[in-house]
């Protein structure tokens, strides 16, 4: 994801009217400070759910946990530590923060996310598709691989920046002081957005869309030849309850990821496309290009994936539900207990 800013000698006349706005500066950083803190403790509550429910730990559900594990280092600390730099440098203070460190990790964990997002749906491919080969996929090295290549991508892709190689991380002094990361427009600066960001984001697509294609013209074939095998053979040649189960909860799965990405295409594609194509924006509403559009339009992506895997997964609701009634029962417990002195004194 291209989160290049201004140049410091694009806006110099723009640091008065940005600073200006002291309310406006303070109530986005309260609403994107809140949805930082909501999105963490959903991430949190998730993981723990997860932990207790065997089938949510196991499986293709690890690549979900790795996935959230991503997610809740970029809710619960990089994007806290980038909102309140932001805000300490709209308040007219120093920046107290190494901007080349910090940046490299921000956008090592965003690059990160985008190819354990391409592992998952890879994932789904062979499950849905090659399920036989999917076995091997599900083996303790199969999944360390896989859990290791995001990382290793990530890591790999974003450090010739901390070396200036395609651009550079920088503490940006106009219109307000900011860590910033500043791309060059061609060599590697064109092969970082692709490689960390677009490449995944369209092999996710095209896995997704090829999946779709497949399922509506298997569902609709697979019915016509149940129908006939249950006319010539009977009820007992249908399909066993357990197979039914296995691939209902793996569309079910599938479904969850679908929509998570197209919620991530929502917020993340539009403001790099939106200042491509009307590169005056910059200039003419500063705020609202880097504060709205590159950091809580981004924020917002991650926050609401915890509340899409609860709403269209069965399991997390009812890991869930068995956390808030274990904590609730611990609760009535400790009020019911009768209150004992010591007697010695």
């Amino acid at each position: 994801m291209n989160i290049s800013f201004f140049e410091n000698s694009t806006v110099p006349s723009q640091t008065n009217r940005v600073l200006g706005h002291e309310g406006t500066s303070l109530a986005w950083f309260v609403f994107s400070i809140l949805c930082s803190i909501i999105g963490t403790a959903l991430l949190l509550l998730l993981l723990l759910a997860s932990f207790r429910v065997k089938r949510l730990r196991s499986g293709s559900s690890i690549l979900v946990v790795h996935l959230m594990l991503i997610e809740l280092i970029i809710c619960g600390v990089t994007f806290p530590i980038f909102l309140i730099t932001t805000h300490t440098g709209l308040t007219g203070v120093h920046v107290q923060v190494n901007c080349q460190v910090f940046m490299y990790f921000f956008l090592t964990t965003i690059h990160t996310e985008y190819w354990a997002s391409l592992v998952l749906a890879v994932n789904r491919f062979f499950a849905l598709v090659l399920p036989h080969h999917h076995r091997k996929l599900l083996s303790k090295t199969g999944l360390i691989i896989m859990i290791l290549i995001p990382w290793i991508v990530g890591l790999g892709v974003t450090l010739p920046l901390y070396f200036g190689i395609g651009g550079r991380f920088i503490l940006r002094t106009s219109p307000f002081e900011s860590c910033a990361f500043m791309s060059q427009t061609s060599g590697y600066g064109i092969g970082l957005a692709f490689l960390g960001a677009y490449l995944p984001i369209g092999l996710i697509g095209l896995i997704y869309a090829v999946l779709g294609v497949r399922w509506l013209v298997g569902s609709c074939s697979k019915r016509f030849v149940a129908v006939q095998v249950v006319a010539a053979v009977g009820p007992a040649a249908a399909p066993s309850q357990g197979n039914v189960a296995a691939k209902t909860r793996r569309v079910l799965l599938l479904r969850m990821l679908v929509v998570t990405y197209l919620w991530h295409c929502l917020c993340f594609l539009p403001p790099p496309i939106l200042i491509s194509s009307f590169p005056g924006l910059v200039v003419s509403h500063p705020k609202l290009v880097s504060l709205w559009l590159f950091k809580t339009m981004l924020l917002c992506g991650y926050v609401v994936s915890p509340f899409i895997f609860l709403a269209l997964n069965v399991d997390y609701q009812k890991g869930v539900q068995n956390l808030l009634n274990i904590g609730c029962g611990a609760v009535h417990e400790s009020r019911g207990r009768p209150f004992t002195q010591n007697a010695t004194t």
